[in-house]
C-alpha cells in the first residue's frame, strides 16, 4: 500500500468534505435535501481535480474520458454517502454533521478502492 498516495487522498478528501458540507448548509435553507445533491456533486468535481493531479496520477490520454470514469465511480460512492447520511440523519436523527463523518467515512473507503484503479 502506497501511504502517501492514501495520506494524500485523505487530505483532498477532508478538503472535500468541507467543500461538501459548507455548501450543503448554505444551501439546505433554499433548496432542502437537494442541497446534497449540488454539494456532493460540487466536492467531487473539486476532489477529482486534485487527485488526478496529486494522488492518483491518471493516465487517461481523453480527460473527459477519465472524468467520464471518476464520475462513474462517484455515483457508487454517492449512492453509499447518501444512504448512510439519510439513515443517520433522517431515520436514527442524529445531527448532521455526525452523519456527514460517518458516511463520508465509509464512502471514502469506496471511492480511495475504486479511484485508483481509474
Amino acid at each position: 500500500m502506497d501511504y502517501r498516495k492514501v495520506s494524500r487522498f485523505i487530505f483532498i478528501g477532508g478538503l472535500a468534505f468541507l467543500v461538501d458540507y459548507f455548501i450543503f448548509k448554505f444551501l439546505h435553507p433554499y433548496v432542502g435535501v437537494s442541497a446534497r445533491i449540488i454539494s456532493f456533486l460540487t466536492a467531487a468535481f473539486f476532489s477529482w481535480s486534485l487527485n488526478r493531479r496529486f494522488t492518483f496520477e491518471f493516465q487517461e490520454r481523453n480527460i473527459f474520458m477519465e472524468f467520464v470514469k471518476y464520475l462513474s465511480s462517484s455515483k457508487i460512492a454517492y449512492v453509499t454517502n447518501v444512504s448512510i447520511f439519510y439513515v443517520f440523519f433522517s431515520v436514527v436523527g442524529m445531527k448532521a454533521l455526525f452523519s456527514y463523518i460517518v458516511a463520508t467515512g465509509f464512502s471514502a473507503l469506496v471511492s480511495y478502492n475504486l479511484y485508483r484503479r481509474i
